[in-house]
């Protein structure tokens, strides 16, 4: 396992129309410098390829009868019937994949699925608008989610005051859990 490693898996195949949703997403994630990955194969390579990684997203064109381009997110453990049930592109399903890994015991800590509705699945059709769309909106929540938020920074000067920490050049520690609940602030 690499501890904190995160993988971003696009699966898809990108000559069927809105099947190329996972593979969009992780070919312009790539350019912005995330570790990503594509897939194309079976069942078991998409499990060789997430061995190791402590938290895997996939993303993946999907049809559960929703309008094409809503953006569906699961976790491992709340993947819908109607999504486990479909017929892939891929052989056996991401669905599919993460059943058998499941029952070999060789799921990631973390595994999350954005699953992109698709329309159209013909050899040779290009991605539809809405489903380019969608998978814009999830290039930039898993950006998001890679950046810090702001407030998370080193506090600055213009930073309200935190009297509960003291900070040197040297370490930062937590005063006493006590004088913090009886507002007895004293600064050193």
């Amino acid at each position: 396992m690499r501890p904190g490693k995160k993988l971003i898996i696009g699966v898809g195949n990108s000559e069927r129309g809105d099947d190329e949703a996972g593979v969009f997403v992780a070919r312009q994630l790539r350019q912005a410098g995330v570790e990503t990955a594509v897939h194309r194969g079976d069942a078991l390579a998409l499990i060789d390829l997430w061995s190791g990684f402590e938290s895997v997203i996939l993303i993946d064109a999907v049809i559960t009868g929703a309008p094409a381009g809503t953006i569906h997110e699961w976790n491992v453990k709340s993947l819908p019937p109607a999504y486990t049930s479909q017929t892939s592109t891929h052989g056996l399903g991401v669905a599919d994949a993460i059943e058998l890994a499941r029952s070999l015991g060789r799921l990631p800590m973390e595994l999350r699925v954005y699953g992109i509705e698709g329309k159209s699945f013909a050899v040779g059709d290009n991605i539809s608008a809405e489903v380019k769309n969608a998978a814009e909106q999830v290039i930039q929540q898993i950006q998001a989610e890679a950046t810090p938020p702001e407030h998370c920074h080193s506090p600055s000067e213009n930073s309200p005051p935190r009297p509960w920490l003291e900070t040197s050049p040297m370490r930062t520690r937590t005063r006493n859990i006590s004088a913090i609940r009886n507002k007895n602030y004293v600064r050193r």
